[in-house]
């Protein structure tokens, strides 16, 4: 039997981790994070979405809601995680819409556009504030 190399043992290792992590969003639960997918096979990058975001405020007990310009306060970058479902930075961003004055509840909008034109109801992701 052929004795086994260091060396090829860890290309092979490589070459494991390589196919094994793409291959296990795959198999796995499909979470909206692709980082570690073959994103050339996903249909998901020839969906366009675009992200939006509101407040919700209360001014001497009256309540309103306001548009909130994500592009204004956010990097390109951040916006782009938020169009694709990035969890973490869809909580990081609610959080830093809450600590503006008066606000009671923040609010992103995420409407998406299929490759083959279709809407999907959009998504709404949402955080209560709570007393400032």
């Amino acid at each position: 039997m052929p004795r086994v190399r260091p060396a090829d043992a860890l290309i092979a290792l490589w070459l494991l981790v390589q196919v094994g992590l793409p291959a296990a969003w795959y198999l796995g639960g499909q979470s909206p994070d692709q980082r570690f997918a073959w994103r050339m096979f996903s249909s998901d990058r020839l969906t366009h979405c675009k992200v939006s975001g509101a407040l919700t405020e209360v001014h001497d007990g009256v309540r309103s809601t306001r548009d909130a310009d994500l592009s204004h306060h956010y990097q390109d970058g951040w916006i782009s995680l938020l169009t694709h479902r990035n969890p973490d930075v869809e909580q990081a961003v609610l959080a830093d819409l809450c600590e503006e004055p008066d606000s009671v509840r923040a609010t992103l909008r995420l409407s998406c556009k299929r490759p083959d034109g279709t809407a999907p109801e959009p998504e709404r992701m949402s955080m209560d504030c709570g007393p400032k």
